[in-house]
């Protein structure tokens, strides 16, 4: 795998984020020529520069908006990447529930700026990564990696291999239900759960970003990959596990609550449809998903939908990605 990233100029966008980061502290150790980190958080990237595993000679950090089409289009002209790993995403399914023109304007027309700059750019490799929420999708935030998908899969086959990677919940990651939970336990303050059956899959970051890595040392022109990630886990177990990690009882000595599924929200997520075929690749724990083919035609209603988010108009916005919603299910 080294050899993949040896001399390379890496861009890497959401690089001050969760992922974002552990990828750069595990790409440092590969020699490669540069890492650049693309961010429009001041105080995300405030944070890596006093990160101890930050090396500054490795890696710099530009604080730029990716929505911007004309700031992105001047720092890759500039820095010119071999390889570029899209992170930048928001991620918490309430709020982009409440937010959908954001949902759209930070998910999709980002990965659309990103890939249209791809064919002038032309790095040898893309890799957009998505989530389980983007099967079947049921919230803004599921349609906005769906939608995000189907910009990459539809490009036409060139030079620069498309990789979209689907996997869970990273535990421990910035704002993701573990750390919530953590803080609660700690505090001994009251846990919500949504429903005591949901079902999450959940990956440690260390391993899925190592995981990451290792799926652009695949050699296709464009292609969908899953990891092995067994099976999913109750969050109600991964509850009861950090109370007793933190030697105390999630019911005797921490109140539960059952809240209630959220709006959007899945009682269990998958990281394909039904229908799709799976194959092993030369790696153990990744298998390329090949999509079976739908007649839901998006080009245009992404379009369309980018520009009722520029305009903010949210009801009109959500009218839409419901009519995707039902016609993903039909």
């Amino acid at each position: 795998m080294k050899d993949n990233f040896k001399h390379k100029k890496i861009v890497i966008t959401g690089g001050a984020g969760t992922v974002g980061s552990e990828l750069t502290f595990q790409l440092q150790k590969f020699n490669p020529k540069r890492i650049v980190l693309l961010d429009n958080s001041e105080y995300g990237i405030h944070k890596l520069l006093q990160n101890p595993r930050y090396d500054k000679k490795t890696s710099k950090v530009i604080l730029v908006d990716i929505k911007n089409y004309i700031h992105l289009k001047s720092v890759l002209t500039e820095e010119k990447p071999d390889i570029i790993i899209h992170a930048a995403a928001y991620k918490h399914l309430p709020i982009l529930q409440e937010n959908p023109s954001e949902a759209i304007l930070t998910n999709v027309l980002a990965t659309k700026n990103l890939v249209e700059l791809v064919k002038e750019i032309k790095p040898n490799k893309f890799l957009f990564i998505s989530t389980d929420k983007a099967v079947t999708p049921s919230s803004n935030l599921g349609i906005s990696k769906y939608l995000a998908e189907r910009l990459i899969i539809s490009q036409e086959l060139s030079k620069t291999q498309f990789y979209v990677v689907r996997f869970g919940n990273i535990l421990r990651s910035s704002g993701s239900v573990s750390e919530v939970f953590e803080g609660q336990i700690k505090n001994k303050l009251p846990l919500t759960v949504t429903d005591f059956n949901v079902k999450r899959f959940f990956i440690k970051l260390e391993n899925a970003c190592q995981l990451l890595l290792e799926t652009l040392a695949i050699d296709v022109n464009r292609g969908v990959f899953i990891f092995k990630m067994g099976e999913p886990q109750k969050v109600i177990d991964l509850a009861k596990e950090i109370a007793n990690s933190n030697k105390l009882d999630l019911y005797n000595d921490i109140k539960v609550y059952e809240i209630g599924l959220k709006q959007g929200e899945k009682l269990n997520e998958v990281l394909h449809n039904e229908g799709d075929k799976l194959i092993k690749t030369k790696h153990n724990r990744i298998l390329q998903v090949i999509e079976k083919s739908s007649n839901l035609e998006i080009n245009g209603k992404i379009d369309e939908m980018i520009e009722l988010s520029k305009n903010r108009m949210n009801s009109m916005l959500s009218q839409q990605i419901n009519e995707i919603i039902k016609s993903l299910r039909a």
